[in-house]
């Protein structure tokens, strides 16, 4: 095609076309405004026929020990329901609290154990030890001693000096 064809359908273009065309799309827009009014319509009425029609309570259900009767639960009390699961809730606590008192006092009788069993290994050994003490034991004469022996508990030792004469511990004598 050419240039002057071209620019010749330009100028020649007729305005009564494009206004055909646009008036066609604006009388489809207002095809559709109606219908979709005639819809909210129909939708409005199914509502407000719908809430009139319904009662209170339709649609509810009832506990499982109870019955819908003149829109009403006719049966099993709720406040009695309601004791019988707090009465459950305080015994499962008070049985909790119990448990963890046993669980207290067994772990505290095993505590006493222990400790009795090793007081009883201490006071073993320290009564061996103190059998086998010898204040003067490797020391020569004049050496200072004691008469109680390391760790023991029972004897109590006096501030005076002590000396070892002849492998005895002795209050030592001003010579």
């Amino acid at each position: 095609m050419s240039i002057e064809k071209m620019t010749d359908k330009l100028l020649n273009f007729d305005r009564t076309t494009i206004s055909n065309n646009i008036s066609e799309k604006k009388k489809k827009k207002f095809t559709v405004w109606p219908f979709l009014i005639i819809i909210a319509i129909i939708a409005l009425v199914i509502i407000i026929l719908r809430r009139e029609t319904c009662t209170p309570l339709q649609g509810h259900t009832c506990g499982p020990h109870t019955k819908l009767i003149d829109d009403q639960c006719v049966g099993e009390d709720a406040a009695a329901a309601a004791k019988q699961a707090k009465t459950a809730a305080e015994q499962n606590i008070d049985a909790l609290i119990a448990a963890k008192d046993i669980a207290e006092q067994n772990r505290d009788a095993a505590v006493v154990e222990r400790a009795a069993a090793y007081l009883e290994k201490v006071t073993a050994e320290n009564a061996r030890d103190v059998c086998l003490y010898k204040p003067c034991a490797g020391k020569e004469n004049g050496d200072s001693c004691l008469h109680c022996a390391p760790g023991d508990a029972n004897c109590a030792e006096t501030m005076i000096v002590k000396r070892c004469q002849s492998g005895i511990c002795q209050v030592a004598t001003s010579s």
